[in-house]
């Protein structure tokens, strides 16, 4: 769980990520992921986040104001 000042830009390591034989994987995209606000229902991140693999199916993901509203 991550907690976020509401309506502000914030950026975060998510992962691994990985494929379905358990190895690390390098071609997420934001389409892949999803977001609770406040526990509530799993909902597409805004189009504007930006999702950034840096290595062993890690990720930088920058979340736009539209994602912390």
């Amino acid at each position: 769980m991550q907690w976020f000042k509401q309506s502000t830009a914030a950026s975060l390591i998510v992962g691994p990520i990985l494929d379905s034989t358990g190895v690390e994987y390098a071609s997420a995209v934001i389409g892949d992921l999803s977001l609770s606000k406040n526990g509530g229902t799993l909902t597409a991140l805004a189009s504007a986040a930006a999702l950034t693999y840096i290595a062993n199916g890690y990720y930088t993901l920058a979340l736009t104001t539209g994602n912390t509203d």
